[in-house]
């Protein structure tokens, strides 16, 4: 998750469950055409624009990450950690923190 030697995972169109933390070197480009239902992208401030996976059910977010409001109001979350993320700042709908992916 950690590993900033991979970037290109387009191609990847099965993936369905995606670390991409920290200084991971994945970003909006590479996410794009993916079809997720699990997102990790903790300290991961290359990933924002997550609005297109709409069926994303798992996310987290926390910490100094790229994702805000604005970004999820969209989703369908069943879990959500948003953790010390100061862009998250309205939860209109409930979510479920989680500590653990």
């Amino acid at each position: 998750s950690y590993n900033n030697k991979i970037k290109n995972i387009q191609h990847m169109t099965n993936l369905k469950i995606l670390y991409c933390r920290g200084k991971s070197e994945i970003s909006d480009e590479n996410i794009k055409v993916l079809n997720l239902i699990k997102l990790s992208a903790s300290r991961n401030d290359k990933i924002k624009n997550i609005q297109h996976l709409v069926n994303l059910k798992i996310l987290d977010c926390s910490f100094e990450c790229g994702i805000s409001d604005e970004n999820i109001q969209s989703l369908n979350l069943v879990k959500l950690n948003a953790c010390d993320n100061k862009k998250i700042k309205n939860m209109r709908k409930p979510c479920h923190r989680f500590s653990f992916l």
